[in-house]
C-alpha cells in the first residue's frame, strides 16, 4: 500500500491510500476504508483515519522497486500525471489508477 496526503477543509491534510489486495478478495473500496479505519483507530488512536482508499492491481513503481509516491500523490488530489517518468516502469498502472479515481469521485 501507498499513503498520501490531499487537502482536507476540516483538518488540512489527510490520507488517501492506494491498496493492493493480496489474496483478491472480493471487497467494496468502502467496506476495506472501515475496516482499516477501525484497525488504525485501535492500534494508533483515534487522530488517524483515511478519507478515502482505492484498490488496485499494483502501484507504479520505478525499476529500482520505489513506490512513485510524487505521481500518486498529484492523481489522489485529481491533478493530471506530470513530471519525469522515465523510471516508472509499469506506466501503464497510472492510466489505471487515473481512470479509477476519475470514476470515484
Amino acid at each position: 500500500c501507498a499513503l498520501v496526503g490531499i487537502p482536507d477543509e476540516l483538518t488540512g491534510e489527510a490520507l488517501f491510500g492506494f491498496v493492493v489486495l493480496k489474496d483478491k478478495k472480493n471487497i467494496s473500496n468502502k467496506d476495506l476504508l472501515q475496516k482499516l479505519n477501525i484497525s488504525l483507530r485501535k492500534e494508533i488512536g483515534p487522530i488517524v483515519s483515511l478519507k478515502n482508499i482505492l484498490i488496485t492491481s499494483e502501484l507504479p513503481k520505478t525499476r529500482s522497486g520505489k513506490i512513485v509516491r510524487r505521481v500518486l500523490r498529484n492523481l489522489a488530489k485529481g491533478k493530471e500525471i506530470e513530471g519525469d517518468l522515465s523510471t516508472v516502469e509499469n506506466k501503464e498502472i497510472l492510466g489505471i489508477i487515473k481512470e479509477k479515481i476519475k470514476n470515484f469521485n
